[in-house]
């Protein structure tokens, strides 16, 4: 998968995470204790998830109450939660 692909996938299933929840990326940013800035960037696909910290990860996951392996969706064992129109977006 190409790298841009990999990161606009990784940001929908991030935003999907908190909308589930009912979180607006400032209430995550304010219960994680992370910049809303940058989860709007990788929520956008503007930044990759793998390139952030490890503390920001461990954050973001019990902020959204998930383990954060699954803040790393791109899987081959698994096809991504998110479909293929919602990626051309």
């Amino acid at each position: 998968m190409n790298p841009k692909l990999a990161r606009r996938v990784a940001g929908l299933e991030l935003a999907k995470r908190r909308d589930a929840l009912g979180l607006s990326q400032f209430e995550l940013a304010e219960r994680s204790g992370v910049d809303n800035t940058l989860i709007s960037r990788i929520e956008s696909g503007e930044r990759d998830i793998r390139r952030v910290s490890y503390q920001f990860v461990m954050r973001l996951a019990l902020a959204l109450e998930m383990d954060p392996r699954d803040l790393f969706p791109i899987d081959l064992r698994e096809p991504p939660l998110a479909t293929p129109e919602e990626v051309a977006r």
